[in-house]
């Protein structure tokens, strides 16, 4: 078995368990967090570039990029796969979708490139 394989298979064995089912406990909801609109970084567009954290795993998809949006008021584009890195060449991998979906056609004021464990690999 690959480290791949290995950790994809970790991966769905983790999104059956009753703490990723669970998710965020409820005073953490983001309908619980404040709006801020003198923040700085309303209506910034910021891309967020990651895997699992960028993405929210064990919290349903929820991360800090939502966080931001509904507190801070920015337009994110969240593109995030749990287990890819910075080095993959593949399809999901962080070189292919920044080309496909986070591309100078579209301007950004900021990008955020989560470099993860994933990348010890």
């Amino acid at each position: 078995m690959t480290q791949g394989e290995f950790f994809q298979n970790y991966l769905s064995k983790m999104a059956a368990s009753t703490a990723y089912q669970c998710g965020n406990a409820h005073e953490f909801s983001l309908e619980k967090v404040a709006y801020r609109p003198d923040s700085k970084l309303n209506g910034k567009k910021i891309g967020f570039l990651g895997s699992s954290i960028t993405y929210g795993a064990f919290s349903k998809g929820v991360s800090f990029v939502d966080y931001l949006q509904a507190i801070d008021g920015i337009s994110a584009v969240k593109s995030a796969i749990s287990g890819t890195t910075l080095a993959g060449k593949g399809q999901s991998g962080y070189l292919a979708r920044l080309k496909a979906e986070i591309t100078p056609q579209k301007p950004y004021d900021l990008l955020v490139c989560q470099l993860s464990t994933n990348d010890l690999r």
